[in-house]
């Protein structure tokens, strides 16, 4: 026979705690267009376009004049470009 308190322990010892679940990346999936590309990185217009066309271009999907990117993918292709990688 357990106390309602004992009760309460092992509930909450079987229950998963707030900090050991995992945690979701706050990056939205998709940014559209070079403002979103501007926005993500903190770069210029003229930059936005150089990084579209190179280092981005396997997270970019263009239809038209309609620029989606996998946002995800660009910050891992960003991150791992030698250019600008920080040292």
């Amino acid at each position: 026979m357990l106390t309602v308190a004992q009760l309460k322990a092992v509930i909450a010892d079987a229950l998963p705690r707030k900090e050991e679940q995992p945690k979701v990346d706050a990056t939205p999936n998709y940014i559209y267009g070079l403002a979103g590309i501007k926005e993500l990185f903190g770069v210029s217009h003229a930059t936005a376009q150089k990084l579209k066309n190179t280092v981005l271009a396997p997270a970019v999907k263009q239809c038209g004049r309609k620029i989606v990117i996998d946002a995800r993918m660009a910050i891992e292709l960003f991150s791992n470009n030698k250019k600008y990688r920080a040292v």
